[in-house]
């Protein structure tokens, strides 16, 4: 296993290094290298995952206790195998889309160099290094974002994504001091090991877990970097970037809030602060990301914005205790958002003269106004209320046994809105009730999926049945508070419903009495939230502030 991990490992360092040395001979064959090795490492993880889970161990230290060690864990061979499958793909699909461009060489030199900084983020066992592959992710991204930098809105938007990833890692940094001044170690297990012991920080007459502190840098850390409210706007703003690293993008780098926090999980136990405010975050992130998807035309801005919102349902479950099932909803969102975007890419590359959406797409079956009957109000509470309700009680009772109660209600509660959004859908088709039943059958697999994936991930992630359990209670909120946060929430749900209704039936919005209102938040959303406008004032008035300070220091 140490072989297989350590080619997985270097593997993609040395296809860097060997095209840098070779290019001038090899040409635009150059490709060729990097194809051939990543092969090998897709082959060397896979090989690495086996040998992992047939050893039956629950962790493994390589070079333990040094700078250089390595911490092996069921986090690391599951996901560095999944992103050696998808950085497998997406260089054999920058072969020919990449190949008119100037920086042919360049561009592979750097994927390479990001898969293997990707992999030591996962496997590296010492904090500073951790700490390292954390800021290093953001500048390789950086420069693979700006490989066409001979467009000027290129480098600049670019620029905010380096902002961006160089402000994760303040608190990152201050996390990693904090364990050394408290802990005396850099080393990820020791840490881990050692995170049970109750240490304060004493200010006045309070004192602070430093554990409970720890905890919340790095989930602040993790929420900046994971595009989450309001740190989200770089995100959007990537889209002048080659189309195989905005696949690789949303992919892994953009979901690395998921990798850290999982790596630290045995930490967030002591930290219940910071799984609040991830579960605060993400909530906000999942409903604005989402909305703001559906005010877009370009088609890969609105990709872009349907991963915000999919970030936030990972932080969510996240700030849930769910980490497993964090981990599972990156692995498959990072399939199925890797796969549109490429699909997006070969759409863009052969039209090459408009980016937009169509008018008459296939988003008309939502949007079209169809002739059909119209629903009787108790069909509509039948189908979009009562049914979805049945299914997911139904087939998310047994968590309430197995899991925290907070936890469970919280999913059941995403799970019956989204089915029944999925419902609402289908009454903008002509043939109503079958559309009803397939969907109705199709939301019930989907659940049965959900769940087994959480059972499945749980189990192999986390075998010490104690520290899944620990997690789940950790992020539960007082029982008051949560249940009125839960009302508030469902309430408004169920508002939102009854007015949908009302558009049904009259063709026509009850929002369009409150003009005005409706007004301002079309607005907000279209100018996403001003977060943009307001750092690009804050930007220009500091560099007016620093002409200002170099023309007074020359006399």
């Amino acid at each position: 296993m140490v072989v297989f991990a350590l080619i997985s490992f270097f593997t993609p360092i040395i296809s860097s290094a060997a095209i840098i040395g070779s290019f001038k001979k090899i040409g635009a064959d150059i490709y060729k290298i990097s194809i051939s090795l990543s092969f090998v490492t897709s082959f060397s993880s896979f090989i690495y995952l086996v040998t992992f889970f047939l050893g039956n161990s629950s962790h493994v230290s390589i070079f333990p206790q040094t700078l250089f060690s390595l911490y092996v864990t069921p986090l690391s061979v599951v996901v560095t195998f999944f992103v050696s499958l998808v950085s497998l793909i997406i260089h054999l699909y920058s072969v020919k889309y990449m190949y008119d461009d100037e920086g042919y060489v360049r561009y592979f030199v750097l994927l390479d160099l990001m898969i293997f900084i990707i992999f030591g983020l996962l496997n590296v066992g010492n904090i500073i290094l951790i700490a390292a592959f954390w800021h290093m992710m953001g500048v390789v991204l950086y420069f693979l974002l700006v490989h066409n930098f001979r467009k000027k809105q290129t480098y600049r938007y670019g620029f905010y994504t380096l902002f961006t990833h160089l402000l994760a890692d303040i608190p990152f940094l201050i996390a990693l001091y904090l364990i050394y001044n408290f802990y005396h170690t850099t080393d990820l297990k020791l840490f881990l090991d050692m995170v049970s012991v109750k240490k304060d920080i004493y200010f006045t007459n309070t004192s602070i877990s430093v554990a409970s502190l720890i905890s919340l840098f790095i989930i602040i850390s993790a929420i900046i970097k994971s595009a989450q409210f309001p740190f989200h706007i770089w995100l959007p703003f990537t889209l002048e970037g080659p189309n195989p690293v905005s696949a690789l993008m949303h992919a892994g780098i953009v979901n690395a809030g998921a990798f850290i926090a999982n790596r630290f999980a045995p930490l967030f136990i002591h930290g219940e602060i910071a799984l609040h405010v991830a579960l605060v975050i993400g909530f906000i992130t999942a409903i604005l990301g989402s909305s703001m998807m559906l005010m877009q035309n370009d088609i890969k801005k609105a990709l872009a914005y349907s991963t915000v919102g999919q970030m936030g349902y990972m932080m969510l479950e996240i700030g849930a205790g769910a980490f497993a099932l964090a981990i599972y909803h990156m692995m498959i969102h990072g399939i199925f958002k890797a796969s549109l975007f490429l699909g997006s890419g070969g759409v863009i590359h052969e039209a090459r003269e408009d980016e937009n959406i169509d008018k008459h797409s296939i988003f008309d079956i939502f949007f079209s106004k169809i002739k059909y009957k119209k629903p009787s109000f108790f069909e509509y509470l039948l189908f979009v209320f009562i049914v979805p309700i049945v299914i997911t009680g139904s087939i998310f009772s047994p968590l309430f046994k197995d899991n925290s109660f907070q936890s469970t209600i919280l999913f059941y509660l995403f799970a019956w809105v989204s089915g029944a959004q999925i419902v609402y859908s289908v009454y903008h088709t002509r043939k109503r009730f079958k559309a009803l039943f397939f969907t109705n059958i199709g939301f019930a697999l989907a659940l049965f999926v959900y769940i087994g994936a959480e059972h499945f991930f749980g189990t192999v992630l986390y075998p010490d049945k104690g520290l899944f359990k620990a997690l789940f209670e950790s992020a539960s909120w007082a029982d008051a508070t949560f249940f009125m946060i839960f009302g508030i929430v469902v309430t408004m749900v169920v508002s939102a419903w009854i007015f949908a209704y009302q558009s049904l039936v009259h063709n026509s919005s009850v929002l369009s009495k409150f003009s005005d209102l409706y007004d301002f938040i079309y607005r907000v959303f279209s100018r996403e939230f001003y977060i943009l406008d307001f750092s690009s004032s804050v930007s220009k008035k500091m560099v007016e502030l620093a002409s200002f300070i170099n023309f007074r220091m020359k006399y």
